[in-house]
């Protein structure tokens, strides 16, 4: 047997056996509702700022707000992409299109 051969089983018995189904459910159960109260209690704060007095930005430009255009607040924006992040969390934790939620939580 090759090294790479052996570093494939090694890759594969290390991430894939060892724990079952039931298991991994709970720990994405877990982790998931874990991470919704997270974004409950962390972010929460976006929508105590006042983006209404003059002025206003982000507290440290960043190259890809403003090529995303995002340099001023958009209060309905918040509200938004809020309910997105916690859609997407939500659905991440129960195992409804895992890979597309856990994606958006991400970039959210």
């Amino acid at each position: 047997m090759n090294l790479a051969e052996r570093a494939r089983r090694g890759w594969n018995s290390f991430f894939f056996t060892g724990f079952s189904v039931e298991s991994l459910g709970l720990l994405r159960l877990y982790f998931g509702f874990g991470l919704l109260f997270f974004h409950v209690t962390q972010f929460f704060t976006f929508f105590e700022q006042d983006p209404l007095r003059p002025g206003f930005v982000y507290f440290e430009r960043v190259w890809y707000i403003s090529a995303l255009g995002l340099e001023r607040d958009l209060p309905g924006l918040h509200w938004l992409l809020f309910a997105l992040l916690m859609a997407a969390t939500f659905t991440m934790a129960v195992g409804k299109w895992t890979r597309p939620s856990i994606a958006t939580v991400l970039v959210l």
